[in-house]
Order: structure tokens, then sequence, then C-alpha cells
């Protein structure tokens, strides 16, 4: 066990000589701080753009484990709204998309390794997937659907635990794009949904936004709807919490256009409203209207208090921010540049340990580069929102991104034959699509290690190296004449 005492803080960027990553959300799954995020590089063959990380680090953000997941010739594109969830199972479950077919992506790892993934191919354009809840007798995904001609429709889909799809559900306001957020479960039958309605087709000076709130039963079917007043209000910022007397907190932003025909931006705010949606108390985190602003990821802590993430004041500086139930600040820490020197910041994800530890997830991309390149960001702090710089010095970790960078697999798609230059481990694993492992090669050679499939059938594989530390899995085809 990995000891959750307070311990100092501190502020630590993760990427390759020649590549960039992000964190989206994580987790603390009881030992250790789980997180996902991007891996991006113009250099990786076979038309493989973005890859997704996953990653393992203990309480000093020190990597334990990283795993590296690639499909030849798609994207994998992350998005800060993308969920990571544990299951009381203890599964973590990844929601992504592709970037070229549009397709939701689901990835499931357990102990450690990556277990399966599920494609979900909408017959709409495209999908953004938000969260993902676990109910009793299954999964629950939240998010929003494009369609063709370009109308956006907030959807439910409902998995069972096996990964297979029960039922979908679609919500379309008149005139609006619609999306929802993370769910919150009062019972089987009773799931209250939290999202926004948006009008932003037109010229700016007809756009408008609405927080919006869905009270669906177990099949999806809408028991009750609630919205704010026009521009009261941006959409529901991904969750709202439950306090002890019944009533909702949850951040949003009022909205300010201008009549001028330009979007004047957005004042992030903290909102508490009764259980019929009544408002009992807002507090504006600022007066300063921008269309920067922006808010993420509600929390409790342990001591009863709440942390929220975003950007809300003139030194566009990305904050952490603890508060009382009743709106009252504690604290609120700015994450700046450090140790880049010109940076644009975006905080994605925060949990909170047991002992109070405030973990914060992110991204800075260093403009001061001729190509500016993104790191991704990982943020300590203790239950009164210190970083002690002088014990926990901020420091930039390059070792994996740059080794999984030198891995190349070809040709792809293959016939006889891969070739894996670079290889990292003992051996090259091949999985079928249904996790059997058809080859276990010995690899002999640091440099290029090839591969004999010609006992193959045609179809999709999946090639596995890994040390201790590092596991990398990429997509394969093989074809026969």
């Amino acid at each position: 066990m990995i000891a959750i005492g307070q311990q100092p803080g501190f502020v630590k960027l993760y990427a390759g000589a020649q590549t960039g990553a992000d964190f989206s959300g994580l987790l603390w799954d009881g030992e250790k701080i789980i997180t996902m995020g991007g891996f991006y590089s113009d250099t990786l063959t076979n038309g493989t753009i973005n890859g997704m990380t996953y990653m393992e680090l203990d309480t000093n953000g020190n990597t334990l484990l990283t795993d590296v997941y690639f499909e030849a010739g798609q994207q994998i594109s992350i998005n800060p709204s993308n969920s990571i969830s544990r299951l009381s199972d203890g599964k973590i479950i990844i929601l992504t998309q592709t970037g070229q077919s549009r397709d939701g992506l689901m990835v499931v790892y357990q102990n450690g390794e990556r277990i399966s993934t599920i494609r979900y191919e909408p017959q709409v354009y495209e999908i953004l997937c938000t969260s993902l809840t676990e109910l009793s007798d299954g999964l629950l995904i939240t998010g929003q659907a494009m369609s063709f001609s370009g109308v956006r429709d907030a959807f439910l889909l409902k998995y069972d635990k096996n990964g297979n799809k029960k039922w979908e559900k679609h919500y379309s306001v008149p005139d609006a794009n619609t999306v929802l957020r993370e769910p919150y479960v009062i019972n089987n039958n009773k799931i209250v949904i939290p999202g926004g309605q948006f009008f932003l087709d037109a010229s700016p000076a007809e756009w408008w936004t609405k927080s919006w709130i869905l009270t669906v039963d177990s099949t999806g079917t809408v028991l009750s709807e609630w919205e704010s007043a026009e521009n009261e209000e941006r959409g529901i910022s991904t969750r709202m919490q439950r306090l002890p007397n019944g009533n909702w907190l949850y951040a949003t932003a009022a909205y300010f256009p201008n009549s001028g025909g330009s979007a004047t931006g957005f004042k992030p705010k903290l909102v508490c409203r009764d259980s019929n949606f009544n408002l009992v108390w807002q507090r504006n985190l600022s007066e300063y209207v921008s269309v920067q602003n922006y808010m993420q990821d509600l929390t409790p802590t342990p001591d009863g208090n709440y942390i929220i993430l975003g950007q809300w004041t003139a030194d566009k500086r990305d904050k952490v921010h603890k508060f009382k139930p009743d709106g009252t600040p504690i604290w609120t820490f700015s994450s700046d540049c450090q140790p880049l020197t010109v940076c644009d910041n975006e905080l994605t994800g925060v949990t909170v340990t047991p002992g109070g530890s405030i973990y914060v997830s992110g991204y800075a991309v260093d403009n001061q580069m001729f190509i500016p390149k993104a790191y991704a960001k990982l943020i300590k702090l203790d239950p009164n929102g210190c970083v002690d710089s002088l014990l926990c010095a901020e420091t930039t970790n390059t070792g994996v991104p740059n080794l999984v960078n030198n891995i190349k697999i070809f040709p792809n798609p293959a016939s006889d034959k891969i070739n894996i230059a670079n290889p990292i481990g003992q051996f090259a694993a091949i999985y079928d699509i249904y996790g059997k492992q058809v080859i276990n090669d010995e690899i002999k050679s640091s440099t290029l290690h090839t591969v004999d499939t010609s006992k193959l059938s045609a179809g999709t594989y999946f090639v596995k190296m890994s040390t201790k530390n590092l596991r990398v899995t990429y997509k394969v085809v093989i074809g026969k004449d």
C-alpha cells in the first residue's frame, strides 16, 4: 500500500523530446493516481496520428505504468469532457472518440491491463461522449450526437456490464443544440442528468444559452424537465453535487451577448438550487467576463467542502478553488506556466484522497517553440492549496513518450510478416479480436524484430509489448491475397 498522508505538493509536466501529451480525467483508486489523456506525434508511421495514454502514478507523480494505445489510420480524440471511471469490480473505463470515423470508443482496463476496446458506430455523423456512470444493471453513457445536417442532440446510451448496447435515446429541443453531462443516480428508476441548451448557429448577437436538467427513469423516459432562464446560465459544467439537505450544487456561467455582433463572454459562478430547482443562492467567482472563461469538474473534499477548476480572472491563469457548501471561498490556487515561459493552460480533472491531498490534471502548451508543444500536467496540492516548491521542484518527465515514439511497426496492413523497429520487452505477443493470444515471439534484437504472420488468417490483430513500467499496443491488419 502507498501512504496517503500529507506530503509536499508539486507541479509536473510529462512529454517526450518529439512528442506531446495531455491529461484529461483522473481518479484515485485507493493506492495510486490513475489518469488518461492524449499522445501526440507527427512522426508516427502507418497513418497513426494521435494515441491514448493510460497512466498509473504514485503519490509523488512518479510513473508506475504507462499503456499507450494506437489505432492505425485513426487519431484518438481526447476532450476535457471525456470520462475516466472506476467500477465496483475494479475495472477502469475510459471514454473517448476516434478522429476520422467519428465513432465512440470505450477502453477497459483491469489490474493495469487493457482487456477490451468497444467501438460505438453511430448512425449520425459523430458523437461526443461526456460521462460514464455505473448502474446496478449496467453502464449509462451521456453526451452529444451530431447529425449530417449539423444538428447536435443530447443522447443516452445504456450498456450491460459486458459492453453490449441495450438501448439508445436522443433528446432534442427545437432550434437549439443540446448536451448531457454526468448523471446523478437517486435510485434505479430516478436519474437526474444535468446539461445545457445552446443556440449558436446564427450571428453572435442572436446567441443564447440555458442550463438544462432532465430526470429520467431506468429506460431513459423523461419524467421531468427543467431549464434556466435564457443567458442566466451557460449549461451545467461536468456534474451536480447533492448537499446533505437535498439541495443541488453546480458550476455554470452567465452569458453576456453583445448587440454589436460579437460575443462578450461568460462570467463563471456557483449555483445552489433546492430539490425543485428553485434558486437558493448563486455566487459569482469574479466580475471578469471573457469568452475564455470556463468551469470544470466540481468534486467534494473529505472535510465537507468542494473543489472547482476553471478560469475567471483577467490574469488568464487557471484556478483551483476550494469553497464551503454555502459558496464561501476558502482558498484559490493559480496555475501558471512554470517551468515554461509562455503557455496556454487548461485544467481538466481533479481527485481528492481520503487524507485531503488534491490532484489536478490538465495540460500546458509551450508557445515559445516554433511549433507549439503540449505537455501533460499534474499538480498536487495540500488541503490548504499549497505547493512546497523548495521540496518539490517542478520537473519535466520525458522518458516514456520518447521511448514509445521510437517504436515502428510495418508494413500495416501486412501479409506474411511484420517488422518491429526498436521493440521493447522480451516478447512480442499477438492477440486476435477476441483476446486470444495467437503468437508470442521472443524478441532477440533491440533494433529490429520480425514476426512471421504467414499462418494467421486475414483479419484484425493486436501486437503487444511490455516492460515492467510500460506497455504498448498496436492494431495491425493481416490481409491475404
